[in-house]
């Protein structure tokens, strides 16, 4: 099996500081730093580094940016062959502020990313597409684009796994081609359409995300951070503790998680110890600097499990 990421691929610039400024409020930078980002290139990057045959689908510019991005994806074993440089269109940008405690604040130019079409002849099935591939995509893509990737075809769909971030209420009606849905406590509240502090007592998430699916079958992921995740279906819900760790940035740590959890489906590994070992990689993910060069590698995950159960 394979993991096949539809998704933006950014240039991250990071901007720290000792607090994230108040609106209207104006604070002089620590530092600044350019990391290779974009949630579909962390996720691609993470499900490769968590030991998956990893291809990414997606857009970049014909700029600097564009080339270097391409070659870093490369380099982390992802195959970028149908990766396609735009001319006319700047590759995706994410101005991102990140304060001394770990918080960010995100703004992204979506650029090329925005403009990407999936090839017309054979459609998804033309690179490899099938009923042996698990498809990981969020909403950083043109909502077409993900219906035609997530769209039931002649071999089958594989196992759909939907990050609906940053959270999109008319991207909803994408639940309904989706076999897993992941999302942190801010994305259910917006889906749900209730305040966020309704999604912070377990019952209550189960419930909100129980009303996201549309079939029986579905699963839904609820991330909470440092205390782990919720994993619910109709009729059970499984409770996964969060992995402690010393944060330093957490961008990213999303991406982290959906990416190794793809490279374990891929394994046909259980959910609940697929969960797990995302966990584990998001936990390790926080405690570096930038979003793709944080991802950990399988045998990182493996030796932080082998030390937490000691």
């Amino acid at each position: 099996m394979s993991v096949i990421v539809l998704g933006s691929i950014n240039m991250d610039v990071v901007m720290r500081v000792a607090e994230l400024p108040r609106p209207g409020e104006t604070v002089n930078a620590l530092d600044q730093q350019l990391y290779p980002g974009g949630k579909g290139a962390n996720q691609a990057i993470a499900s490769a580094r968590a030991g998956a045959p990893t291809t990414i689908l997606g857009a970049v510019g014909e700029d600097e940016y564009g080339s270097g991005l391409r070659r870093n994806l490369e380099e982390n074993g992802v195959d970028t062959r149908h990766l396609v440089t735009l001319s006319g269109s700047p590759t995706g940008q994410a101005a991102i502020t990140v304060s001394k405690a770990g918080e960010n604040m995100i703004v992204v130019l979506p650029g090329a990313n925005y403009r990407y079409e999936q090839p017309q002849a054979g459609g998804v099935e033309e690179i490899g597409l099938s009923k042996s591939t698990v498809r990981l995509t969020q909403f950083e893509m043109p909502l077409a684009e993900i219906e035609k990737f997530f769209r039931p075809s002649g071999e089958g769909t594989g196992v759909r796994i939907l990050n609906p971030a940053p959270a999109l209420p008319e991207g909803r009606y994408l639940f309904d081609l989706s076999d897993i849905i992941i999302v942190n406590e801010t994305e259910l509240a917006v889906y749900a359409d209730v305040p966020v502090e309704q999604t912070q007592a377990q019952d209550s998430a189960v419930a909100l995300a129980r009303s996201l699916m549309t079939r029986p079958e579905q699963w839904v992921i609820v991330t909470l951070g440092a205390q782990g995740a919720i994993v619910i279906s109709a009729e059970e819900e499984i409770a996964v503790q969060g992995s402690p760790a010393e944060v330093v940035d957490t961008t990213g740590a999303g991406d982290c998680f959906c990416g190794a959890l793809a490279a374990q489906l891929c394994e046909c590994t259980p959910i609940q110890d697929a969960v797990t070992f995302a966990n584990i990689a998001a936990g390790i993910a926080v405690t570096r600097h930038g979003a793709g060069p944080s991802m950990p590698t399988r045998q990182e995950v493996i030796n932080q499990a082998c030390l937490s159960a000691r």
